[in-house]
């Protein structure tokens, strides 16, 4: 199927609402743009919405790969995927420099955004929200630079954000939770694989694991509830304490290291971070 973009006229129809931005914080960085010599630019915003329909009928799966600000997906109980971009533009950034980029392939639905990259006065962002049924599968959710948000979606799928917040509820899958920069929660995961944060506070339920699973921060803390595990479970910490309490099977417990085996001990699951403290508790 050919991909579908915006237009140029990608604002014709759409409500569209312009106002001046004269902010004490608009006005300071403006002034400094002018050369701090207390002549203040007005810059002007200018907003539209975009909405596209797909049928779930004719689909079995949705990636949204390439976003470039905020995602959320959640699941809707009609026949439909609704993707919704929020463009917002500012100074000389046009509407129809911010691009909502969509495309059937096979039977899998591809979202992605754009924006140019601006030099001087204007810039813009993209903000997606998709609802999706549960026939269709939300197999991957990643963007550049945003908060990401999944509430309720079917299927095994990988989050992740370079530099923003991830909050995985009710994902009736196996989840990859990651970010560059940012806190991750994860809650109701029909399975845990994987749960970091290279800079950021990671908590985690964890009732599942697939395989061998982490939940790691490189510099935050990690609070992890464990429900009814069959796994080999480490946890550790290079600068900070690891505190536990009601789980079971603990065969090793140091101030920075503790081991458990909880049921069969079939599957893995390592906890840890490298500068801050792992709590762990019982579902």
């Amino acid at each position: 199927m050919t991909p579908s973009t915006d237009p140029a006229d990608d604002t014709d129809g759409q409500h569209i609402t312009r106002r001046r931005l004269l902010g004490a914080g608009a006005a300071v960085g403006a002034a400094a743009l002018a050369g701090c010599n207390g002549t203040f630019i007005q810059v002007e915003s200018t907003t539209t919405t975009v909405e596209r329909r797909f049928a779930a009928a004719d689909l079995a799966a949705l990636r949204v790969t390439e976003a470039t600000d905020d995602v959320s997906v959640a699941r809707t109980d009609g026949d439909t995927v609704l993707v919704r971009a929020e463009k917002r533009a500012h100074g000389e950034t046009e509407l129809s420099e911010l691009r909502l980029d969509t495309e059937v392939a096979g039977d899998t639905l591809q979202v992605g955004t754009s924006e140019p990259t601006v030099v001087g006065i204007g810039g813009g962002s993209v903000a997606l929200e998709v609802e999706v049924p549960d026939a269709v599968a939300v197999e991957r959710v990643e963007t550049d630079d945003g908060d990401v948000a999944l509430q309720d979606t079917t299927g095994d799928t990988v989050v992740e954000t370079g530099d923003g917040d991830v909050a995985v509820e009710d994902a009736s899958g196996a989840v990859t939770a990651r970010s560059g920069d940012g806190d991750v929660a994860v809650e109701g995961a029909g399975a845990v694989r994987e749960i970091s944060s290279g800079d950021g506070t990671v908590t985690a339920a964890v009732s599942a694991v697939d395989g061998s699973a982490s939940v790691h921060s490189g510099d935050g803390d990690v609070v992890v509830r464990l429900g009814a595990l069959d796994a080999t479970v480490e946890l550790t910490t290079g600068d900070g304490e690891v505190t536990v309490a009601g789980v079971d099977g603990i065969e090793t417990s140091t101030e920075q290291r503790v081991v458990a085996t909880l049921g069969d001990g079939s599957g893995e699951l390592s906890v840890h971070t490298g500068d801050g403290d792992v709590t762990v508790s019982g579902l």
